[in-house]
């Protein structure tokens, strides 16, 4: 488990997808530590692709060929009328689960409903699911 991954992940919501203007927003993510099926680790996405800006950390467990862990994100961004906002503050926990297969893994993942305060503002944030898929980065795992 321990390496270099890269991935892409979409909306399941075609209409939030084309307000990014990309197909896949691409990432990358490194697992650091692995013991007792535990894992942790840094990601950081392409904010050209739609990404959300700063470097992530990520927190999760592997369970035969089945894996979860949640993102957490240092910044908050919001997609609101076909622009992405961001705000200094935490972005929502993102939750991934997947499955590991001999080359990639491969999931689905989810922002759950919650109320994001930002000053005086208040932002009200639907749950959001989609997919994702990464696999080892060939040339950072050599």
């Amino acid at each position: 488990m321990i390496g270099k991954y890269k991935g892409h992940y979409q909306y399941d919501n075609q209409k939030i997808q084309k307000q990014l203007k990309h197909d896949l927003t691409l990432f990358n993510l490194e697992i650091t530590e692995f013991e007792n099926g535990h894992f942790n680790g840094f990601v950081e996405d392409d904010i050209d692709t739609g990404g959300t800006p700063g470097k992530g950390i990520i927190n999760g467990e592997k369970n035969g060929n089945e894996i979860t862990f949640i993102k957490e994100m240092p910044i908050a961004s919001f997609l609101i009328n076909g622009k992405m906002k961001t705000y200094n503050k935490k972005h929502p926990k993102i939750y991934y689960k997947g499955t590991i297969t001999d080359d990639k893994i491969e999931g689905f993942w989810k922002i759950k409903f919650g109320v994001f305060m930002n000053g005086l503002m208040m932002l009200i944030g639907v749950k959001t699911t989609g997919t994702w898929q990464m696999g080892k980065s060939k040339a950072a795992n050599r």
